[in-house]
């Protein structure tokens, strides 16, 4: 049987590394591992757009939204 040209990659999708998280308080970068960072849903209904995620820090979340004994 013969083997097309290019066929051996098809349906593959390149991997690309993950890009790190950016908090939206204080503009920290995360790293590779993000512990402990927390994301929430944000909908805007003025905006009619898609909803979209917000991350923070620890130390910011910890802040805006209480500690870990809050999420309980």
């Amino acid at each position: 049987m013969k083997r097309e040209r290019g066929a051996e990659g098809a349906g593959r999708r390149e991997y690309a590394p993950p890009e790190p998280l950016v908090c939206v308080e204080c503009r920290t970068v995360s790293s590779f591992y993000a512990w402990s960072w927390r994301a929430y849903r944000i909908d805007d209904p003025e905006r009619h757009g898609m909803p979209t995620l917000a991350f923070y820090c620890p130390a910011c979340a910890d802040r805006e939204f209480g500690g870990p004994e809050a999420r309980y």
